[in-house]
């Protein structure tokens, strides 16, 4: 098994290759939970500069406001969101297996949730 993954990863275009993708994926993570922040919708879990490009986490502010966030992903068939049962929150996976496409549609999901949130606390 190893032995496939490693050949896959030559085929890809080797460490560089997955550097510059994991790097585009958790960049792209971070400015939407950063905008979040900034929305009063979500706030980091890791202080800035310590973030974590395999996983990232932050949480969902708000009273049912992460089982609301958790329930609309699964529905949009995102699943392993929950974050450590100990710490509570959301943990996004960046791992080598996850595509940079996989994480865009979370991406347009965040920002929905963003607006809908936005609106709900202007009613």
């Amino acid at each position: 098994m190893a032995g496939l993954v490693l050949e896959r990863m030559k085929q890809n275009g080797g460490l560089q290759y997955y550097e510059e993708v994991n790097r585009r994926k958790a960049k792209k993570v971070y400015a939407a939970i950063h905008e979040g922040e900034q929305k009063g919708v979500f706030r980091r879990k890791v202080q800035q500069g310590s973030e974590s490009w395999m996983n990232a986490v932050f949480e969902v502010l708000g009273d049912g406001a992460e089982k609301k966030f958790l329930d609309g992903a699964e529905k949009k068939g995102m699943k392993g969101l929950k974050g450590h049962r100990s710490v509570g929150g959301i943990r996004v996976s960046l791992y080598n297996a996850v595509t940079e496409e996989e994480v865009d549609k979370l991406i347009a999901y965040m920002t929905e949730f963003m607006a809908e949130a936005t609106r709900e606390a202007l009613a």
